[in-house]
């Protein structure tokens, strides 16, 4: 069941809350497009003594559109949702265009964030050592720069026109895509000017250990980035994966299965 949270005036959050209540929580953060509904997260953590709670970031969902001038800002918006779950500790998972939040929170909440695990995540895009690395530069530095200077509203039907409008309608009727485009895409367009900007932290303030899995064959993400980003990061361990796309069912699935394995040696 969605519940919300007021986290500022005028800002609420919506968020999923899978598995054991007494277990140990994990902070999860979807991709780009991505829901917090998982139907069938109830089944696969049973048993396992793990909490699995879901945010729906501003603008998807039933989220509204928050204001936020850079990725450091979570950490202020995650302090209501800790405080209201009872959350002494916990990890933090973050996928593709995720990434960027659960850095933020083991910068910014050092104390309570234990563990972060990335899943194909998003480069440190605003390091040129990171950007760089991309074989299309001239095409990602336009991009960027559209989305600096462009209002969310101009972001936003950017991002609809060229990779939602495509899909058939079937594929936007799913959960991932329909939150997506609650708010008229609004939760998006954020997302890919957030990219753009300072983040408001370094990576080196990340002191958590990091579990990072890459594909070499990654087209959305290159491989030779999310190096350079581990490399930034004091206490990285990068999994490669040979062959793999940027987003699968299967290798999200291994990855999560890793994941909780990690977290219940630790129990």
């Amino acid at each position: 069941m969605i519940q919300t949270i007021c986290v500022d005036e005028g800002c609420t959050l919506a968020y999923t809350d899978y598995g054991d209540k007494k277990g140990y929580p994990v902070l999860v953060h979807h991709g780009l497009v991505g829901s917090i509904i998982q139907p069938d997260m109830e089944e696969r953590l049973r048993g396992k003594g793990v909490r699995i709670i879901s945010i729906a970031r501003p603008g998807y969902g039933e989220s509204s559109v928050c204001e936020m001038k850079s990725y450091a800002d979570w950490a202020a918006m995650m302090m209501p949702l800790v405080a209201a779950l009872g959350l002494s500790k916990f990890d933090v998972l973050g996928m593709s265009a995720g990434t960027p939040y659960c850095y933020a929170l083991g910068a910014l909440m050092p104390d309570k964030v234990q563990r972060i695990f990335i899943y194909s995540g998003l480069p440190a895009m605003r390091e040129t050592d990171v950007i760089n690395t991309y074989p299309n530069l001239q095409n990602v530095k336009k991009e960027y720069a559209f989305y600096r200077q462009s209002s969310l509203e101009q972001i936003a039907k950017s991002l609809y026109e060229m990779y939602l409008a495509p899909l058939p309608e079937e594929v936007l009727a799913l959960d991932d895509f329909r939150d997506s485009m609650a708010n008229n895409c609004l939760g998006m367009a954020r997302e890919a000017k957030l990219q753009s900007l300072d983040w408001g932290f370094v990576l080196k303030d990340v002191r958590q250990p990091v579990f990072m899995q890459h594909s070499k064959t990654d087209e959305e993400a290159p491989f030779a980035a999310a190096m350079k980003t581990a490399a930034l990061l004091p206490d990285c361990a990068l999994h490669t994966l040979e062959n793999a796309p940027h987003l699968s069912e299967e290798t999200l699935t291994a990855f999560f299965n890793e994941m909780i394995r990690r977290i219940r040696q630790t129990l």
